[in-house]
């Protein structure tokens, strides 16, 4: 049901649309009424909250979605008043509500507002998109949900068809306005009655006419101002989870479905779905592969939104979704959406091609998503409004260096087994280990770094190299902050056994409360490396002849200075912390 707005809403109604509806909308299209206050309310603090009635203004401001005329399935609707139109909602993980015009674009007047309306559940696992891994045998799974990681654990419940099912965490992702492009400086010239000279749309600069305050009138250039993309199109993006499943079979159909694990332990399933693993190299099996860019969206009930001009890419989608029997992948290879920083258009995007995404990888690469002016863009121009190629890179799996493969920030417990040649098993306690979040996840990481720590015999008596008796105390401190602490470096002089191989494992012995618990990461090739003759950094004979054998053995240590970034990416800004 539609309802009239109040007096206030009435009065400010007509303040802010006679004011600067005429040039604001012929840039975007028509605007929710709250949007275009919010608009003129960031501009203009120190004028508009001036205005006595504006202290007890309380409202939502809404974003709009899509809009149609209300004369498109009946011509004659402005002499009967009849009509009907039919939209599509889409989950957005909130609610709507339809607002009614009038006075078309030119001079639009706000006329009534709808009760909302909700889905049952519009937080759960939406838009799957599907991305080939790393590895040939790798496929990742990345949706959305309303469900952070305090909410509860998303992950992927699948198997091989008639195998038996399995289920592999997900991480979680999401930003915020701060992750998006920002400037400020603004222009204030002339008494309103001409625009400026220069009014260029496409690189965001604005003339707008200002409301009338205190009897002065000002015509307001944005010259350059908070970018779209976190003001008038800001929209929260949700939770961004992927998955990824490893050692599939080559050629084989797998069945998986999207699940969330509730804290309170509710699940909450997605539907079934279906996708070919990748061949293996090599093998004699043509991949089909369709590749395009500059595809866009559009609204499958006819309805506008901005940059509206992308009406072929239902036809594309439609054709593809038709043919997916004859398709191993896709690349969508730039100009995406044409969002331009309204994110709602990211979620109309992914929800149009998710019966192709849902089936086979789409690969995408980001293009005009990633310009904004004095960001090293490509371009320099500013087409992305403001999302400066974070939408592109969060709501989509790319296979590149720059991103990181990681698990769901939980707990795992584990024993060691051996099972001999006689079918008898010998195994260890159990115990447990917090794996690291995901790259880019807001978790901040607790991290212990010390060098030359040395071991000590707890009972008291001697030892070679009998002088490092305060290691016992570093041991038991970390023993009893261990809930604090997320990984361990040791930075080398590790145990000072010097060539006295037992020593070595009194040393692990010492640490395995420690080291069973959490990382426990050991930089070799100091002491435990010297021996005269082998390329030592010292060159003495501090080893005891051990030449590194020993602390690169007993230790995993991750020789390669890539693969240490990947691993820990997260202690370069903790430290700086």
């Amino acid at each position: 049901m539609l309802s009239v707005l109040p007096p206030v809403f009435r009065k400010i109604q007509e303040l802010v649309l006679r004011s600067c509806a005429r040039h604001l909308l012929r840039f975007c299209a028509v605007l929710l009424f709250y949007e275009i206050l919010l608009w003129i309310l960031r501009l203009l603090p120190s004028c508009l909250t001036q205005q006595k009635w504006l202290q007890n203004l309380k409202f939502t401001i809404s974003l709009l979605v899509q809009y149609q005329y209300a004369n498109y399935t009946n011509p004659k609707y402005k002499d009967n008043g009849k009509g009907m139109l039919k939209l599509q909602l889409i989950k957005q993980r909130s609610d709507f509500s339809f607002v009614l015009f009038s006075g078309g674009l030119s001079n639009p007047k706000l006329v009534a507002v709808s009760n909302t309306i909700t889905f049952a559940n519009p937080n759960s696992p939406v838009y799957l998109r599907l991305a080939q891994g790393k590895m040939w045998n790798e496929m990742t799974v990345t949706w959305t949900s309303g469900y952070g990681i305090n909410e509860a654990e998303p992950f992927v419940e699948w198997c091989p068809q008639g195998g038996e099912q399995r289920q592999s965490p997900a991480g979680t992702l999401t930003f915020d306005r701060n992750s998006m492009c920002v400037m400020a400086q603004f222009l204030i010239v002339g008494d309103g009655s001409q625009p400026p000279d220069m009014a260029i749309e496409d690189h965001g600069q604005r003339w707008l006419p200002v409301a009338r305050c205190g009897g002065r009138r000002k015509s307001l250039v944005i010259v350059a101002g908070d970018a779209p993309a976190r003001t008038v199109r800001w929209r929260d993006p949700g939770f961004i989870h992927t998955s990824f499943l490893k050692e599939l079979w080559s050629n084989s159909v797998y069945t998986y479905r999207l699940g969330h694990r509730l804290f309170n332990g509710t699940y909450i399933w997605s539907l079934h779905y279906q996708f070919r693993a990748s061949s293996y190299p090599g093998q004699n099996s043509p991949q089909r592969v369709v590749i395009f860019g500059d595809m866009g969206k559009d609204e499958a009930d006819g309805s506008n939104e901005y940059n509206n001009f992308q009406h072929g890419s239902l036809n594309t989608t439609k054709q593809l979704i038709r043919d997916l029997e004859n398709i191993d992948i896709v690349f969508h290879i730039g100009d995406i959406c044409y969002a331009n920083g309204y994110l709602s258009q990211w979620d109309q995007f992914i929800a149009q091609i998710e019966p192709i995404a849902s089936t086979v990888p789409f690969m995408v690469a980001s293009n005009h998503e990633r310009d904004w002016s004095g960001t090293s863009s490509f371009y320099g121009n500013m087409d992305s409004g403001g999302e400066c190629g974070v939408l592109a890179e969060t709501m989509f799996y790319v296979p590149a260096n720059t991103r990181y493969v990681s698990h769901q920030l939980c707990r795992y417990t584990y024993r060691l087994g051996h099972r001999l040649f006689n079918g008898t098993y010998i195994w260890s306690p159990h115990y447990q280990f917090r794996a690291s979040p995901y790259p880019g996840q807001n978790s901040p990481q607790r991290v212990v770094i010390f060098g030359d720590m040395g071991k000590d015999e707890a009972d008291g008596s001697n030892e070679y190299n009998n002088f490092q008796h305060g290691s016992l105390n570093t041991t038991k401190q970390l023993i009893r902050d261990l809930e604090n602490i997320d990984i361990v470096f040791h930075i080398g002089d590790i145990c000072y056994a010097n060539g006295y191989l037992s020593q070595w494992d009194q040393f692990t012995a010492q640490i395995e409360p420690i080291a069973s618990t959490v990382p426990y990461m050991v930089a070799s090739g100091n002491h435990e490396r010297d021996w005269p003759g082998t390329g030592s950094f010292y060159g003495n004979m501090d080893s005891g002849g051990e030449c590194g054998v020993l602390a690169e053995t007993m230790f995993f240590t991750s020789c390669m200075v890539h693969t240490d970034t990947v691993e820990f990416w997260y202690t370069v800004s903790d430290l700086q912390s």
